[in-house]
């Protein structure tokens, strides 16, 4: 990993490596402002919620993403100003109790959660 002049981060090394810093970085900066985040917009969804879901997708062994999410989910859960957790990888629109919401097909307002019809 180099810095440039500009304070432009990038990274060098292996996959693997790059992967860490990469989650590593994004882990601290979610949790320097976990008191400041009502909502978490994400593809890829936690291991609980994909439990939750009947479309299941597998998951490759060597894709730890779901599982670094879950880390996530459960330290960011104790911020009592998070109000939902969007994702859309399982190619579903499902809500999952008490903060998590699938989205595939449907168009949603952030804060209510309403159906806004687009087609």
């Amino acid at each position: 990993m180099s810095e440039d002049h500009q304070g432009k981060i990038y990274i060098t090394g292996d996959k693997h490596g790059s992967v860490r810093f990469l989650f590593g970085l994004a882990e601290q900066k979610l949790f320097e402002y976990a008191g400041d985040i009502d909502y978490i917009i994400t593809h890829e969804a936690p291991l609980s919620a994909r439990r939750s879901i009947a479309r299941q997708k597998r998951i490759d062994d060597n894709y730890l993403l779901p599982a670094v999410l879950e880390d996530w989910l459960t330290k960011i859960r104790q911020s009592t100003r998070l109000k939902r957790w969007y994702f859309g990888h399982m190619h579903v629109d499902q809500e999952i109790p008490p903060f998590m919401r699938a989205i595939f097909n449907n168009v949603l307002e952030l804060d209510t959660g309403r159906r806004i019809p687009w087609a």
